[in-house]
């Protein structure tokens, strides 16, 4: 029997990296025809081996680089991004002032007010989206795009990353489409961060319970039948590394002579401008004896154009290791490099004793490898909007459900940053059971798994030659 075909669109480097790395393209090819769309480079490492194993591979160009009305179009989902995360309410709440805010309802009171205003009008009712959505397909002829997947003529759609600007315009066009659509919510912030969903699919796929319970929440016509969890996939490529536990192997190991390693792992500059702040607190810590042992600081940053000039301010500091590896541009690279990227990070959180981050993923990457981390959750710029702050990110719904699993330290100050790294110092094993919450809570036991959990799906939704072979656990 024919197999069905799916049609795999990635609009971003993030998304093919989490197909590639997780070998979901692999396990998918057993069972389908596969058919990918993407915005990476036709003669790329990537495209290229994708169709050395049979897979044909098609460019498309993002949506707001598409002339006026294309631009018109992206800016219009820029816009649901913008109001959605820097409105001061957490989303599902009915609570119009941030009163933690310190100071901030005293100095912007009416600021603050309109924008909860304009968020509850525009974000948390129908009738706003409705309206955007008429606004996207007047600003796009989707005469093109509908022509490729007539051409293409796929069984199924699957778009990797729902809330990506780049593929709105292929998401519209898709609805007078015959296939069947897939959307993938790519993070666990995205239906609390990123705005609302403009156009609907047939399933969603979803990391954990946290997610499936705000889809159904958020939006009217979803059933629970459409939503199925499968872990994340981004996190497939730690079992690679958790099945290789050489600690020896780590370069940074000698040079801490015993020690036990505190990394620290910095955010773009745009993103924690005060993050020397931060590195000060530590060495200052180190250099007054006020931590439990002696220690070897590393600093990791974040690799891309955005930390422009972080290693020269850090280079003035001289108690510390930094660790700036990985490539500003990763679009025109091999897998190879991609692959040296990403075991770099994961390298980090597997053999440091102790990480020191802001408010990410990073916890929950660190928790695959049981590594205590405490969360960077204040600024100690007084200038630092709120709204732009760490402790608005900590407060943030999706955080929350990852506060509640109680496998981190998450420090308020400076003094309670110093008491979580000399309480993980004395003791590594504290909160090992929370960290264990983490990864059942958060990501529902998938790492390692979840390719196999999205092929489960795929078979049992789609292929009907073998559907009633496999069980699929979630529909």
């Amino acid at each position: 029997m024919k197999k069905k075909e799916l049609l795999l669109v990635l609009p971003h480097i993030g998304a093919a990296r989490d197909l590639w790395f997780s070998g979901l393209h692999t396990s998918l090819s057993a069972f389908f025809s596969l058919k990918v769309l993407t915005t990476l480079p036709a003669n790329g490492d990537f495209c290229q081996s994708l169709e050395s194993q049979g897979i044909p591979v098609r460019q498309f160009t993002p949506t707001h680089q598409q002339g006026f009305r294309g631009r018109v179009f992206g800016y219009l989902n820029v816009l649901v991004k913008w109001f959605s995360t820097r409105a001061v309410t957490l989303r599902g709440k009915s609570h119009t002032l941030i009163t933690e805010a310190k100071g901030e309802k005293e100095k912007q009171p009416v600021r603050f007010f309109v924008l909860n205003l304009l968020y509850h009008l525009f974000f948390r009712h129908a009738v706003f989206y409705k309206l955007l959505e008429k606004a996207w397909k007047a600003a796009r002829d989707m005469k093109p795009e509908t022509q490729w997947l007539e051409e293409m003529n796929p069984d199924v759609v699957v778009f990797f990353d729902i809330f990506a600007p780049q593929h709105q315009h292929l998401i519209a066009a898709s609805e007078n489409f015959r296939a069947q659509r897939v959307g993938v919510v790519r993070s666990w912030d995205n239906l609390t961060c990123k705005g609302g969903m403009v156009f609907r699919f047939d399933y969603y796929l979803v990391w954990n319970e946290m997610m499936r319970q705000e889809l159904l929440s958020y939006y009217s016509g979803i059933s629970d039948s459409q939503i199925v969890k499968v872990g994340g996939l981004v996190f497939d490529y730690h079992e690679v590394l958790r099945q290789n536990p050489k600690r020896e192997q780590f370069r940074y190991r000698e040079a801490a002579a015993g020690r036990k390693i505190v990394t620290l792992m910095l955010n773009y500059p745009d993103l924690s401008p005060d993050y020397m702040h931060h590195v000060n607190i530590l060495t200052d810590a180190m250099e007054a004896g006020n931590l439990a042992e002696d220690i070897c600081l590393i600093v990791r940053i974040q690799p891309g154009p955005r930390n422009k000039g972080q290693k020269e301010k850090l280079q003035e500091k001289g108690a510390l290791i930094i660790v700036d590896e990985g490539k500003e541009n990763l679009i025109h690279a091999t897998l190879d490099e991609w692959e040296e990227d990403l075991a770099h990070f994961c390298r980090v959180s597997q053999f440091s004793d102790i990480v020191v981050n802001y408010p990410s993923t990073t916890s929950i990457d660190c928790a695959v490898y049981d590594v205590p981390t405490v969360t960077i959750g204040f600024n100690e710029d007084p200038q630092i909007a709120y709204h732009l702050s760490n402790e608005r990110i900590v407060h943030r719904t999706h955080y929350q459900w990852l506060s509640k699993c109680e496998g981190n330290k998450i420090a308020a100050t400076a003094e309670t940053l110093i008491e979580g790294v000399n309480a993980y110092l004395q003791n590594p094993g504290e909160d090992s059971e929370g960290r264990k919450r983490i990864l059942s809570v958060l990501i529902e036991d998938s790492v390692g798994e979840s390719a196999k959990r999205y092929t489960d799906f795929f078979v049992q939704a789609f292929a009907t030659e073998t559907s009633e072979k496999i069980k699929h656990p979630q529909i």
